[in-house]
């Protein structure tokens, strides 16, 4: 059969579906020390956090990432106003924010009456990151958003770091649709403060969103 026809066929039958390779081909800055391969630098982090953290870890992440970094400290509730202050003295918006939730000891999965808390860690978790979407999805443009979940041995524990992992999994299929990766980290309490928030960092970065697969959860048990 002449294979001109076939080639014709070809074309009306079929049809060439063009889709984004996984590869990133941006060159980033050489940061040698950086945990994000530089993809984070020159951006405006924002991390969201029920722990103390030592302004020198601050420093030294801006600095080895080439990043501006402010730091909410929040016990209870987060608000987009905290959001929109906390970005006041940086040039342009947050588009990535790391989540750093240490698990209450005084929370359980029953209060002493035998009812479920009103409040518990997996209220204040999805709390945060429904004010972190509203300021976020506005921007309409690309941004990253990765929760820390830090337990200890407990049940209570063993239930929320499931709770947790899917929660970050189905909020992640609805966010990649207004072009915002959101991740999660799973680790034990025994893990160092540094070591969790590079890995944080690592999992915001374009490296971490093609070796995870973009909207994925990581695990650290051991310190």
């Amino acid at each position: 059969m002449n294979m001109s026809f076939i080639n014709k066929i070809r074309k009306l039958i079929c049809h060439r579906q063009y889709i984004n390779p996984i590869v990133d081909e941006n060159i980033y800055q050489n940061l040698e020390k950086s945990y994000s391969g530089g993809s984070l630098s020159e951006s405006n982090l924002l991390v969201v956090t029920n722990i103390p953290i030592s302004e020198d870890l601050i420093w030294t992440i801006q600095k080895n990432e080439n990043v501006s970094v402010s730091v909410l400290c929040i016990n209870g509730e987060l608000s987009r106003e905290d959001i929109v202050s906390a970005s006041k003295e940086l040039i342009g918006p947050f588009t990535h924010i790391v989540n750093l939730y240490r698990k209450d000891e005084n929370m359980s999965l029953l209060t002493a009456s035998g009812e479920y808390p009103k409040t518990d860690d997996m209220y204040r978790v999805y709390q945060w990151l429904q004010e972190e979407v509203s300021y976020l999805v506005p921007l309409e443009q690309y941004a990253t958003i990765c929760t820390a979940f830090i337990s200890d041995d407990s049940d209570y524990s063993f239930v929320l770091k499931k709770n947790m992992e899917m929660l970050a999994l189905s909020l992640g299929d609805v966010l990649a649709n207004h072009s915002i990766i959101n991740n999660g980290i799973i680790a034990s309490n025994k893990v160092k403060l540094v070591d969790i928030l590079q890995t944080a960092l690592f999992m915001s970065s374009k490296y971490g969103q093609i070796l995870g697969g973009g909207n994925s959860f990581t695990i650290i048990k051991n310190g």
